[in-house]
């Protein structure tokens, strides 16, 4: 996970033509180990120094978790740039028999630069809308030692129902971000979500 997450920081900063940035934020669920945090040791390998850097999990929203953490770091002053990275390793823990997980979630990693600007610039984030329903942490899991002390534990999920609630509560925070910028649905060029599933999007979209 660590080698993919510095890949695609080093990438990412080179893109924004940098050399430092005032800190690091990582979003894994599938760290190489339980302990320290990897973003620490991410932002020495691509030599920034002792800047702060600390990993997050929020699995498959893990990226805007991150930038909205980064978001709120540079516009409290914390800092001035983020480098933010989400790397995750599926292939560690997808039952490879499991027609319903193995061939949607896999291996790799992303990476941004955020830095302070103003609502103007390009690339602008102009709202947030972040939200978590606890009800549901059966429908995707990883079961722990407790939970299962024995044999492999497998990334599971109920495919039916996560669609159901994916396409329910992405089209509602979707409306709720247009709202909060002022926007009309006919005003978007673009919908990019973080979503493996084409009929998911398609839902939403409509």
């Amino acid at each position: 996970m660590r080698d993919l997450a510095c890949e695609a920081g080093a990438n990412a900063l080179s893109s924004a033509g940098l050399r430092t940035v005032g800190g690091v934020v990582l979003a894994t669920t599938t760290p190489d180990r339980p302990c320290p945090a990897a973003a620490p040791e991410v932002a020495h390998r691509l030599g920034l120094g002792q800047v702060p850097a600390f990993d997050i999990s929020a699995v498959c929203s893990g990226f805007v978790y991150a930038t909205a953490v980064a978001n709120g770091l540079i516009t409290s002053g914390v800092v001035d740039s983020v480098l933010i990275v989400a790397s995750e390793i599926y292939s560690w823990i997808d039952d490879p028999t499991d027609r319903g997980t193995a061939v949607i979630f896999g291996d790799g990693a992303g990476a941004v630069v955020l830095r302070r600007g103003t609502t103007a610039d390009q690339g602008a984030l102009p709202a947030f809308d972040l939200g978590g329903d606890g009800s549901g942490h059966h429908l995707i899991q990883v079961p722990g030692e407790l939970e299962q002390p024995d044999g492999p534990r497998w990334f599971g999920m109920a495919g039916r129902k996560v669609h159901l609630q994916a396409v329910e509560q992405m089209a509602l925070s979707a409306s709720r971000v247009l709202k909060d910028c002022g926007w009309s649905p006919g005003m978007v060029d673009a919908l990019v979500p973080h979503q493996a599933n084409g009929r998911i999007i398609q839902a939403v979209a409509e």
